[in-house]
């Protein structure tokens, strides 16, 4: 007995792309910065600028948490990178 060939096959629904800060010319979104502590990022927050007054604070606040609390680990503002500082 042989099959019968299904002329209706429809394609799967595909989810939107959504754009990752990349024009379709290949430009960058702008810099953006985080505070990480013993190289893990600390919090949600990202900023424009290393010497932004919020991220300033936040970075103290960090270092006060290190030394009372822990060995006195590096705290840090650096620049975000897609892979190493995203949030889940």
């Amino acid at each position: 007995m042989a099959r019968k060939n299904q002329d209706n096959k429809e394609a799967a629904p595909v989810a939107p792309r959504v754009n990752a800060g990349y024009s379709e010319q290949g430009e960058t979104r702008e810099t953006r910065y985080v505070v990480i502590r013993e190289g893990h990022r600390v919090s949600a927050q990202e900023y424009s600028s290393p010497s932004e007054p919020r991220a300033l604070e936040e970075q103290k606040f960090w270092r006060r948490v290190a030394t009372k609390h822990s060995w006195g680990e590096p705290v840090e503002i650096v620049k975000y990178d897609n892979k190493l500082h995203r949030v889940w």
